[in-house]
């Protein structure tokens, strides 16, 4: 029986998030379409890595409603992996099946088959057997993609997914991203530079605190986005601290 895909895998309404007292992000919505490469982009600070987590249900949010699909796969920041850990390539790998097995099962030699496929696809099952540690930037990104595909998952939420690798392995993270679109998974990750924004995705989310545009990447990046997105940023910071005020006081619905 083929799998019934979500038309909008994600949907957000009216999300406003908040740490201490301070708008993080304020009113934020979209929805993004089933098979769509998405990017977040925008300023250092303005919410992207907060949005992810919000969607993913690890932060508490002020207010507002997400929609998203249950069989979701994330791939987090490179920084927020202990690489001394005494675990092999292959071993994180296979950790990508542990929600499917249940309590007290081991990975059967179908589950191990499928993740030595899964590096083979992304070219590091000669890597099987290193520490992650011995693993170059590149090849550690590849590997925690490895784990998320290996979820099966539709859709794959992906945390600056090109920080800290060179130009010729962002290329062909690109490539795998395009072929897994073709194939119908939903792709949404956090992406910083502007210059390839409009030859790599199909959809994107100018964010600051504020969603500033959601859409084609050609209409998004229209001067008067970025203008107000990059070059007033103390503005908009204020701008939204003035909303967030209002709504406190019951002045804005």
């Amino acid at each position: 029986m083929q799998k019934q895909l979500a038309k909008f895998p994600v949907e957000v309404e009216g999300l406003s998030v908040s740490f201490d007292g301070k708008p993080i992000l304020w009113e934020v919505d979209f929805s993004i379409a089933a098979g769509t490469l998405t990017a977040i982009v925008g300023p250092n600070g303005a919410g992207k890595s907060t949005l992810l987590r919000a969607l993913l249900g690890l932060i508490r949010v002020d207010s507002g409603k997400i929609s998203i699909q249950k069989n979701v796969a994330y791939v987090p920041q490179r920084c927020e992996i202990d690489w001394d850990f005494p675990i092999t390539a292959f071993d994180v790998v296979l950790m990508g099946r542990y929600g499917k097995l249940g309590p007290l099962r081991w990975p059967r030699k179908a589950d191990k088959l499928a993740a030595l496929a899964m590096m083979r696809r992304l070219g590091i099952e000669d890597l099987k057997d290193r520490q992650i540690r011995q693993l170059s930037g590149g090849q550690q990104q590849r590997l925690f993609i490895a784990r998320a595909l290996l979820q099966n998952s539709d859709l794959l939420i992906l945390d600056e997914p090109f920080a800290g690798i060179d130009m010729a392995t962002e290329k062909s993270l690109m490539v795998l991203f395009q072929e897994l679109t073709a194939e119908g998974k939903t792709l949404l990750l956090v992406h910083h530079d502007l210059s390839t924004a409009k030859e790599y995705f199909d959809h994107l989310l100018l964010i600051n605190r504020r969603l500033i545009a959601s859409g084609a990447p050609e209409k998004v990046l229209s001067p008067e986005n970025l203008q107000r997105c990059y070059q007033i940023h103390g503005s908009l910071l204020e701008e939204v601290a003035q909303l967030s005020k209002q709504k406190e006081r019951g002045l804005s619905t």
